[in-house]
C-alpha cells in the first residue's frame, strides 16, 4: 500500500511538472485527445512560439472559458500545421494574428489601434501580414484570389515600417516552412489519422 501511494504521488508530481501540466497556458490541453497532445509534444519549438500569441482566457462563465481554450488549442495546432505548408492552417493563423477590425477606419495607425483580441489570441498585424505574404510566396496550388485580397486588406493597414518588417518576417517564414518540410516529420492529420 505504501509503495503504491509513493508511486502515485511521484507520478502526480512528475506529471504536474511537465510542459503539459495544469498551469496556464498549458492547461488548455488538459483532457484533450492523446493524439493531439502527442503531435503538440512532437513539435515543442512551434508550440512555444504559438504560446507567445495566447492571452489569458478570462470569464466568469465556465463555458466561455472552455470555448476560449478550444480556440487556443485550434490556434496552436494550426500554427504547427502552418509550418508544414497546410494552406488552411496558414490562412487561419494569418486571420487570427491579423485581428479583427472593430469598425472601418481611415488611417493605418487607427487600424492598428482598433484591433481586438479574438477569443484568447493576441492580434499581431505584422505577423498576420507576414503569414499572408508567406502564403502567396509559397505559390501552392490552393493559393487563389481570396489570398491576394486578404493580403491586400491585412497588409494594406500597416504603416511603411511595419510592411517592411512583415516582408522580412515572411521571408523567414518561407525559409522555416521549407526546413520543416525537409525534416519529413509532418504532424499526423488528427482528423483523418494520415
Amino acid at each position: 500500500m505504501i509503495r503504491t501511494t509513493v508511486f502515485a504521488l511521484g507520478l502526480a508530481l512528475s506529471i504536474s511538472g511537465t510542459a503539459y501540466g495544469s498551469t496556464w497556458p498549458d492547461s488548455i490541453f488538459n483532457g484533450i485527445d492523446p493524439l493531439v497532445l502527442k503531435e503538440i509534444k512532437a513539435h515543442p519549438d512551434l508550440y512555444n512560439e504559438a504560446k507567445l500569441y495566447l492571452t489569458a482566457c478570462v470569464s466568469k462563465d465556465p463555458d466561455e472559458i472552455q470555448g476560449c481554450y478550444s480556440n487556443q488549442r485550434n490556434f496552436v495546432m494550426d500554427y504547427i500545421y502552418a509550418f508544414y505548408d497546410e494552406h488552411m492552417s496558414q490562412q487561419n493563423v494569418a486571420y487570427l494574428l491579423s485581428g479583427e477590425l472593430l469598425e472601418p477606419v481611415e488611417s493605418p495607425k487607427a487600424a492598428m489601434m482598433n484591433r481586438i483580441t479574438q477569443e484568447g489570441i493576441a492580434p499581431n498585424p505584422v505577423q498576420g501580414c507576414a503569414w499572408r505574404l508567406a502564403i502567396l510566396g509559397s505559390g501552392g496550388p490552393q493559393v487563389d484570389d481570396t489570398d491576394t485580397l486578404s493580403m491586400q486588406e491585412d497588409c494594406g493597414n500597416l504603416n511603411a515600417a511595419d510592411q517592411i518588417a512583415a516582408k522580412a518576417r515572411a521571408s523567414v517564414l518561407i525559409h522555416e516552412i521549407a526546413l520543416h518540410l525537409a525534416r519529413r516529420d509532418k504532424p499526423l492529420d488528427i482528423f483523418t489519422s494520415d
